[in-house]
């Protein structure tokens, strides 16, 4: 990490410390982002300012999850994603959709369904034409055994960047409202930053990711957490692993730290702010009860 990175890095921790708070919680988030940010340098040779990173070519973005109502797109709809900025992230594969960008992160424990999911996804990646671009992020990163995981030696040659991250761990003294007011009025959604604030789960960072380039709208895709089941198992048959996948609900659609309420504070923190606005695709799931529905 040059020096510059390294003064702006030690200021960047003092103005963690205040908006999350001064607690243990808070001095490991600030571990966290140092460590992500080393991360970063090491992989990209240096870090840059997102928004010389990312290259809009327009305002409004798709982010697209492996939700099940990723399935029931019409066809519209997939041409209005098609003809916009669009980011996919994790298994996401369409033979509809070609996203813009892929953001993928290095598998941990797996269970054997997201294993075959993982296998699955590589291999069609790899037929993918035109090729979306590839950015990783996320632990395997920030801990550098990102080229020894296994999703990691097969993209790490077509990785245009690593990430860095800022990670707000849950539990912490303040709510996620206060949180992202206080990260907002202390410059870390400002279009000069170098790294992200990560709330919980790869969507939420990717929001806070759009907001720092400045969309104006941001639309979830596939982000149904109302349960386990995501669209590449819609073949599951209606059995009682099928029933167990849809009865289960998502374990970070709920709390005091949920992505639901991430999201809440997202929009009226920093979205309301910037002049943006975050929706829900269509009207599925439990993220319909909290954004407005897009379509």
């Amino acid at each position: 990490m040059n020096l510059l990175n390294r003064l702006q890095t030690i200021q960047d921790s003092w103005k963690l410390i205040s908006s999350v708070g001064l607690s243990a919680q808070g001095t490991r988030c600030v571990r966290k982002s140092i460590k992500s940010l080393n991360a970063a340098s090491y992989y990209n040779k240096n870090v840059y300012p997102l928004t010389e990173v990312f290259k809009k070519s327009s305002d409004k973005l798709f982010i697209l999850g492996s939700g099940p109502s990723i399935s029931t797109h019409e066809a519209e709809h997939n041409s209005e994603i098609m003809r916009n900025d669009s980011w996919a992230f994790n298994y996401f594969m369409s033979d509809d959709i070609t996203p813009r960008i892929h953001f993928i992160q290095g598998e941990r424990e797996r269970t054997h369904a997201n294993k075959e999911a993982m296998e699955k996804f590589v291999r069609e990646f790899s037929l993918k034409t035109p090729r979306p671009l590839v950015y990783a992020r996320g632990d395997v990163v920030n801990n550098l055994y990102f080229v020894e995981s296994r999703i990691g030696s097969c993209f790490y040659p077509i990785v245009e960047y690593y990430i860095p991250e800022i990670p707000i761990s849950v539990n912490q003294q303040l709510l996620p409202d206060k949180i992202v007011e206080n990260l907002y009025a202390k410059g870390f959604f400002e279009s000069t930053r170098k790294n992200v604030p990560k709330f919980r789960s790869t969507v939420l960072m990717l929001v806070s990711l759009a907001l720092i380039l400045k969309y104006k709208e941001i639309i979830l895709c596939g982000v149904d957490m109302g349960n386990r089941l995501h669209f590449y198992e819609s073949d599951v048959s209606s059995s009682a692993e099928r029933q167990n996948l849809e009865r289960i609900r998502h374990p970070h659609a709920h709390g005091p730290f949920s992505v639901p309420n991430y999201l809440i504070a997202l929009q009226k923190n920093v979205a309301r702010q910037e002049g943006a606005k975050v929706y829900v695709g269509q009207d599925r799931g439990c993220l319909k009860d909290i954004l407005p529905v897009y379509w």
